[in-house]
C-alpha cells in the first residue's frame, strides 16, 4: 500500500509488499522470502482465478517413490531422513528442489541409501539443500523431494 502526499498531507509513507521486501534478502531462507512464498501459496489457495490450484491443493496427490522427511520422529530437529513412500503413511503436501548437480553433491547410491534411511545430520548437505529444508519447515510442510537424493 502506498500513501501519497501533496502539499496538505504529510510525506509519503510506503509499506512494502512481500515481493519488495524479499528483493533485498540474502538467502532463500530469509524471513522476507518465506513471507513472499506464504503470500504466493495463500493466493493460490484462496484466489478465485486460481481454480486449478484449488483442485490440486484440495485433492490427495500422488507421491514420488522417495521423499525427505524434514521432521523425522525420534531424531533431533537438526536431522533429516529419506523415506520410501510405499513403506510410510504419507499425508499432506511435499515441496521440491531441483538443482544442478556438481562436485560434492550428496546423491542416493548403494553406499548412502541405508544411512539416509536411518537419518543424517543437516550438516552433511550442501547449503542449497539446507536452505530448502529451512524453507519447507518454515512453511509447515513435512516432506521435500530433492532430485539428487530421491531419484
Amino acid at each position: 500500500m502506498i500513501v501519497g502526499s501533496n502539499s496538505t498531507n504529510p510525506p509519503s509513507l510506503t509499506i512494502p509488499s512481500p515481493a519488495i521486501a524479499a528483493k533485498h534478502a540474502t538467502s532463500t531462507s530469509d524471513p522476507a522470502v518465506i513471507s513472499l512464498i506464504q503470500h504466493w501459496l495463500n493466493t493460490c489457495s484462496t484466489s478465485p482465478s486460481h481454480k486449478l490450484c484449488h483442485q490440486q491443493l484440495d485433492h490427495a496427490s500422488t507421491y514420488p517413490t522417495r521423499l525427505i522427511d524434514v521432521l523425522p520422529e525420534g531424531l533431533p530437529s537438526s536431522f533429516w531422513k529419506l523415506i520410501e513412500v510405499q513403506n510410510e503413511a504419507i499425508t499432506g503436501p511435499f515441496m521440491t528442489l531441483s538443482h544442478r548437480w556438481g562436485a560434492g553433491t550428496i546423491k542416493l547410491a548403494r553406499d548412502t541409501h541405508q544411512k539416509m534411511l536411518s537419518g543424517m545430520p543437516l550438516s552433511v548437505l550442501p547449503g542449497a539443500h539446507q536452505d530448502a529444508i529451512k524453507v519447507v519447515k518454515s512453511l509447515n510442510v513435512r516432506y521435500l523431494w530433492i532430485d539428487s537424493i530421491c531419484l
